[in-house]
């Protein structure tokens, strides 16, 4: 039993695909944060004025 638990922690081979898998999902986060953030600050900076001027 102590050598299959040994050879399970010593085992890495999904472990750069693992990692891979967090940098990605991160990235993504913070594409969608970013992304967010202008789309809201484009709107209140543009698009607001453009409907106030057709009242």
């Amino acid at each position: 039993m102590r050598n299959i638990f040994r050879r399970f922690l010593a085992d890495e081979v999904g472990s750069t695909s693992l990692e891979y898998a967090v940098l990605a999902s991160l990235l993504s986060i913070t594409i969608i944060v970013a992304t967010t953030s202008i789309g809201t600050n484009l709107k209140s900076l543009y698009f607001e004025k453009i409907v106030a001027g057709f009242n």
